[in-house]
């Protein structure tokens, strides 16, 4: 059995939706390693004033 092999034109348009997914891939991992530095950095300041409360 032999099996159409993808054109050129085909690759190419693969090759540019994978290109747009990573981008966009990057994009959204970029936005969760900052929202997770934020939250570490207030959780930090909650265990911070809750310490000084108790003192």
């Amino acid at each position: 059995m032999v099996m159409n092999a993808p054109s050129i034109a085909e690759l190419e348009n693969k090759v540019d939706r994978l290109a747009v997914l990573s981008a966009r891939l990057k994009a959204e991992n970029d936005v969760l390693r900052e929202r997770e530095a934020s939250l570490a950095r207030e959780r930090s300041q909650l265990l911070e004033k809750n310490e000084m409360a108790r003192s």
